[in-house]
């Protein structure tokens, strides 16, 4: 009936993994929720702003090969892939059906013209220049229609400007540079993916090696890189803990079948997440897993009260002691649930069900699949009653603490401190979008409010003073919204200028023909003026849906909670002081944010609340410990241990490792739960001697495994996981020793 149960469970719950699980990559999922203005839009923006979708793609060619001709084949071949919205290599496209077709209809709703009589023999002096160095039919017919180009002045605002020393095709250094976005947006890892994929796939004669930056590509590498690691240390480690396992037991078919109650831990863990969460988060997955590290405890202890002719009654002594480990480790677990974040809340929800289900299965499966031994002769060694040391635990934490406070542990908030992307790749990719003059990724402006139009006149407001700011040297250019939306107030004075400025044809006819067009070169660009006038329509954010301009508009002007946002993209902030002052005139609803002050702060936060839910967790685990014995002698000496062992762990982890993060905080838990319940066997009374030496080998074998398996995860190329794996393993180790060595000697009852 047992097995049958449990059968039944298992295959439920990979029916619910197989048809639920969904894993995604974004380390956003373990960002708290917004406690203000700012923090709320970081979260709104975060991997969603059209910055995120830029790929810099810097493609080394074979000396022989001509740099610009290349440059233009791989350009037409991406545009014409379906996977970017944009490809730029610093050529402007002097053709109207390589315009989007929302930009060229509306072309004088989103630009000043000034069409006086001197203006426009401007534009057509100019254009004549230009058509000598452009030439041919396609800019002849662009002209004709726009010659004031304001169709390409448009596109060109929403390109980045380069330095003037930057070399787009560098035929010199043989390299030349693409600046490509992609239609999947930055948190769609899985659109990222194939976009990144195609472009490293680029194989025309000619090129020698292709480099990408951005956003996306760490995205896709991370879970490319979680992935490879994930496989990677789990196996080593099974294999690791397998091979420990069979040395201290001596029997594959009890080891392999002490592993029952861990596989249907995983199972039910997985299912839960899965059934409660759409998706289920990577670093969910690889931490919880090694947090069910506590559950492989539950069958060790099992296995070695049985290994050596251990009695049903010896047996039966360690359920007590686990259920009571078990009950504070799920307090623990429950309070990280309340830590702000849906991140957590998985890896809370996942270990405790995990934690849970693990030791069901040990209490009632494992009797039925390695039954204890029913022994008719007794041990003639009497137990004892254990003495703690307190010494030890309290000299110890004195000790650390004393270090701690001369060598105080470094905590970071920031998240690209475990973050894997090497350093010299994020130094590129700066450098890089200061010389494209890309958008910063860290700095904008969000311009808040309940009505859009009450937004887009602010943000103008606000280009106005930013143009100036530029002029000034506080930052180097900028991205509005407006440049493709502009207010209705704005959109109506240039159509009503349009409407009022006279003869449109007359006028460009006599400049025209006043330095050598002909009459009528220019009736398109006049029935295009009349064409704006007679439709009356504005353009709105909807005038972009299916267009290939969506994507910047998308993450730039948005709706959400009742609320229009529009965010203006920064590049080279040299002053953000000055900047903040001078867009303060502009009221509460422009905000400056650094993107990266404000995770931090965020975690700063984040941070504050898990170790208050976590303290209150403690409190829970500290008062249920010392209902249950009775004792302030054995809870005390439990709770010192376990606190001078956290204490110890981080003051080893923060020499081991560059800083200490929320991740290393999050390990403490595990640690906690692990040296607890080698305490609580420690501490408990013992019927005869057997029993000892079994505790003793299971809480060693239990340490040893644990140990094992976190010190393959800490030779992990992922800082988050490095970090976990350095800390448990520390923590493993400091704990195991501390209660061994508390426990002092068992004084005899007898």
């Amino acid at each position: 009936m047992i097995r049958s149960f449990w059968l039944v469970l298992s295959l439920f719950c990979i029916t619910v993994v197989v048809w639920r699980l969904e894993p995604v990559y974004e380390l956003g999922w373990f960002l708290p929720a917004p406690q203000n203005e700012a923090e709320q839009i970081l979260v709104e923006v975060l991997g969603q702003d059209s910055a995120s979708q830029l790929v810099f793609v810097v493609i080394t060619v074979d000396p022989s090969s001509d740099v610009y001709s290349l440059s233009k084949e791989l350009s037409a071949r991406l545009q014409g892939s379906g996977l970017f919205s944009r490809v730029y290599n610093g050529d402007v496209e002097f053709a109207v059906d390589s315009l989007p077709s929302v930009l060229w209809k509306n072309r004088y709703l989103l630009t000043d013209l000034n069409l006086d009589q001197p203006a426009m023999r401007a534009y057509l002096q100019e254009a004549r220049g230009n058509a000598v160095a452009y030439g041919g039919a396609e800019y002849l017919r662009l002209i004709s229609a726009d010659p004031p180009l304001a169709s390409i002045n448009i596109l060109q605002s929403l390109q980045p400007s380069a330095n003037e020393d930057f070399v787009w095709s560098d035929q010199a250094n043989h390299r030349l540079t693409l600046l490509v976005e992609t239609y999947a947006e930055g948190f769609d890892l899985g659109g990222q993916a194939q976009a990144i994929n195609f472009l490293r796939s680029v194989s025309e004669p000619g090129v020698s090696s292709v480099d990408l930056f951005g956003v996306g590509v760490y995205g896709v590498d991370l879970q490319e890189t979680i992935r490879q690691e994930a496989t990677l240390r789990s196996i080593s480690a099974t294999v690791a803990v397998l091979a420990l396992l069979f040395i201290a037991y001596r029997r594959v078919a009890a080891v392999l079948v002490g592993f029952i109650p861990l596989l249907i831990g995983s199972l039910v863990a997985l299912a839960s997440v899965a059934g409660v969460f759409s998706s289920v988060h990577g670093i969910t997955l690889a931490f919880g897993f090694t947090l069910l590290g506590v559950a492989i405890d539950y069958p060790l202890h099992y296995l070695s009260h049985t290994k050596r002719g251990g009695e049903s009654g010896d047996v039966a002594s360690i359920w007590p002691t686990m259920r009571t480990g078990l009950i504070s480790s799920l307090a623990a677990f429950v309070a990280l649930t309340f830590g702000g974040s849906v991140g957590l809340m998985q890896i809370g929800l996942f270990s405790a069900t995990g934690l849970l289900a693990s030791y069901l299965a040990t209490r009632t499966l494992m009797p039925v699949l390695v039954p204890p031994v029913n022994s008719e002769v007794k041990s003639t060694s009497p137990g004892g009653k254990v003495v703690m040391n307190h010494g030890l635990w309290f000299t110890t934490a004195v000790v650390c603490g004393i270090i701690g406070f001369m060598f105080p542990p470094v905590w970071t908030n920031d998240l690209s401190a475990v973050s894997p992307v090497p350093t010299e790749k994020l130094l590129a990719d700066h450098e890089l979008r200061t010389e494209v003059g890309a958008p910063d990724v860290s700095k904008i402006i969000a311009i808040r409010g309940s009505g859009l139009e009450e937004v887009l006149i602010t943000a103008e407001q606000a280009s106005d003073y930013l143009n100036e700011a530029v002029l000034e040297g506080v930052l180097t250019g900028f991205l509005t919204p407006t440049n493709l939306v502009p207010s209705n107030k704005e959109q109506a004075a240039r159509m009503a200028y349009l409407r009022d400025v006279g003869d449109v044809e007359q006028k460009i006819d006599t400049a025209g023909i006043a330095i050598g067009f002909r009459p009528g070169a220019f009736q398109a660009f006049s029935d295009a003026v009349e064409a704006t006038v007679d439709s009356g329509e504005f353009v709105t954010p909807s005038s972009y849906d299916n267009s290939e301009l969506g994507s910047i508009l998308a993450g730039s002007l948005y709706q959400q909670n009742g609320l229009w946002t529009a965010v203006i993209s920064l590049m080279g902030v040299t002053d953000i002081e000055g900047l903040k002052d001078g867009l303060s005139e502009f009221g509460e609803g422009v905000l400056l944010i650094d993107l990266k002050v404000e995770s931090e702060n965020m975690m700063a936060d984040y941070f504050s609340r898990l170790t208050n839910a976590l303290l209150i967790g403690a409190l829970a685990v500290a008062f249920f410990l010392t209902v249950s014995f009775g004792s302030f002698a054995v809870s005390g000496w439990l709770l010192g241990t376990l606190g001078s062992t956290l204490l110890s762990t981080f003051i080893i982890s923060s020499f081991l490792l560059p800083s200490l993060s929320i991740f290393n905080l999050i390990s403490a838990v595990l640690v906690a739960g692990l040296v607890l319940d080698y305490a609580l066997f420690f501490s408990r009374e013992e019927p005869d001697e057997r029993s000892s030496r079994n505790t003793f080998h299971a809480v060693s074998i239990c340490a040893g495994s644990t140990a094992t398996a976190f010190i393959v995860l800490s030779m992990s190329t992922i800082p988050v996981l490095q970090s976990i794996g350095v800390t448990v393993a520390a923590g493993v180790i400091i704990g195991y020793f501390l209660t061994c060595a508390g426990r002092g000697k068992s004084a005899n009852t007898t």
